[in-house]
């Protein structure tokens, strides 16, 4: 009697014991790491960097995850030009940076231990600023003088991007995805131009504003490429 209540108790710490192995082999639920992301580049004037950033997903109950990452890129520029009317070069200056918030979901087909296709859509809103000048001195024969010219832009926009891609398995905990992508994209901008000149005689200078609205829809073979992490 006393056998069958150790072996029964022995059979009990078992089931427990696999039961703890089973869930602590469920899937993790966060996903966190950078992304890279081609999407941004050149949008905005004289972007020409790539914007890198952060994304995190979340594991659903289903065959799914939520999705949210954080884009930005940061540019500058300086250029000497050289004019035949003028004693010195054109010197043109330049920086800005975007930064973009999306949001979305994405449904899983598991092709094999190593390899996961996706797909899914996400959305989200851009910002942008940037700000130029150049400045051109110059010497002719009856004069001297400057010409500067300044323009700052601020821009606003929202995405929407269908998506699938593919991932695939490095380690238990670590994964690299890419994916491809339709971009609807949809701005507005504002600009402010300040051109002054000045000589030996006198001072001018005149500012104007005005807003820009444009839309695209484009493919992008690359839309982003992400390494991330499970926890």
């Amino acid at each position: 009697m006393k056998t069958k209540i150790v072996l029964l108790a022995f059979l009990l710490c078992l089931t427990q014991l696999v039961n703890a192995q089973t869930t602590g082999t469920l899937p993790y639920k966060h996903h966190f790491g950078i992304v890279a992301s081609p999407t941004l580049q050149k949008v905005f004037t004289n972007n020409t960097s790539l914007p890198v950033g952060l994304i995190y997903k979340r594991q659903d109950n289903g065959r799914g995850m939520f999705r949210s990452s954080l884009i930005s890129s940061q540019n500058s520029y300086r250029q000497s030009v050289a004019v035949p009317y003028s004693a010195s070069d054109v010197e043109r200056t330049g920086k800005g940076f975007t930064v973009q918030l999306t949001g979305g979901y994405e449904w899983h087909v598991p092709l094999s231990n190593k390899w996961l296709l996706y797909y899914g859509a996400e959305a989200g809103p851009s910002y942008g600023r940037s700000n130029s000048e150049s400045l051109d001195v110059y010497t002719n024969s009856s004069s001297q003088g400057s010409i500067s010219h300044s323009q700052q832009s601020t821009t606003f926009g929202a995405i929407l991007r269908p998506l699938s891609g593919v991932a695939y398995q490095i380690t238990d905990r670590l994964y690299i995805t890419t994916e491809t992508a339709i971009v609807a994209s949809l701005y507005r901008s504002k600009n402010k131009m300040t051109d002054e000149q000045t000589t030996s005689a006198n001072h001018s200078s005149t500012e104007r504003s005005y807003k820009t609205d444009w839309s695209s829809i484009s493919y992008k073979p690359i839309s982003n490429i992400s390494f991330l992490m499970r926890f």
